[in-house]
């Protein structure tokens, strides 16, 4: 579920007479009334119903074998998800390909790194006190192993293990909490930072309309334009959002059905013929 359907489904649990599609606000006004555990406990209900993976997260998760079966360069993705749910985690475990992930915690200000093939069998949770310094991503010329970076946190489920429960953005005061660090190295390590701003991306179910996701992307590239060619895809966008994307850099916006985007880029896949040595 997105933002936009979190706020709705918010907005009609408690009554609130709030026609905004801003989760932030619609967060804002549970939490003043209701009370911040009582939000945490809805969030975490409504996404315990509503969220499964879906042919985005499938595809995501699909991707590195399918380009290994075609011999072609090895593909691990650095993934950043504004999401709360595990989704797209549950398809990598679905398609037994490794990854890497880290939670933002709203209550320390710090990321939690868990990395993949503990001895133990359980998450072992890493804190990155240091995000200008950390450098215990597999990432080093190249990407190694898929890491996948939840920016604004995640609901706790049954078989996560957080080092703090109730810990995510999601109303207007944890952003403006968020925000009084202007540096974005100070929340960000250093190898995801580097990594996406030196290579093309692509923009998967960010629509600019959404401030949260502005505040993202221009804090990324708060002191230059996206000079890579990259690529963003919504579903009918209108002339103000390919103009707001113009503002981040080199942005080609393309109009698409998400899943409809992805099911055509695992055809074009497919059809390569095994051994082709061509760049995807």
């Amino acid at each position: 579920p997105d933002s936009v359907y979190l706020a709705g489904a918010l907005a009609r649990q408690y009554g609130l007479p709030v026609d905004s599609t801003d989760l932030a606000e619609v967060a804002q006004r549970v939490s003043l009334i209701e009370g911040e555990d009582r939000l945490y406990g809805t969030i975490k209900q409504i996404l315990a119903a509503a969220s499964k993976p879906m042919p985005v997260h499938h595809f995501l998760a699909e991707f590195p074998r399918l380009v290994r079966q075609r011999m072609l360069p090895p593909a691990p993705q650095v993934i950043i998800s504004t999401n709360y749910d595990w989704a797209l985690e549950r398809a990598f475990e679905a398609a037994n390909e490794p990854f890497d992930y880290a939670v933002y915690m709203t209550g320390s200000g710090h990321f939690v790194h868990y990395p993949w093939g503990d001895d133990d069998g359980e998450p072992h949770a890493i804190t990155i006190d240091m995000p200008r310094e950390y450098d215990r991503f597999p990432i080093r010329e190249d990407v190694e192993r898929t890491v996948i970076l939840k920016v604004h946190g995640a609901v706790e489920g049954e078989d996560q293990l957080l080092i703090e429960r109730n810990s995510y953005l999601v109303t207007e005061d944890h952003y403006l909490k968020f925000l009084q660090s202007q540096e974005i190295n100070d929340h960000l390590p250093v190898q995801i930072l580097e990594k996406i701003q030196g290579r093309r991306c692509l923009f998967l179910g960010y629509t600019l309309k959404d401030w949260n996701a502005r505040l993202l992307l221009r804090r990324i590239w708060q002191r230059t334009e996206l000079r890579n060619p990259s690529w963003a895809v919504e579903h009918d966008p209108d002339e103000l959002e390919l103009r707001t994307w113009q503002t981040i850099g080199s942005v080609d916006l393309l109009s698409s059905d998400i899943s409809d985007y992805v099911n055509q880029l695992r055809a074009a896949l497919e059809a390569r013929a095994s051994g082709s040595r061509t760049e995807i």
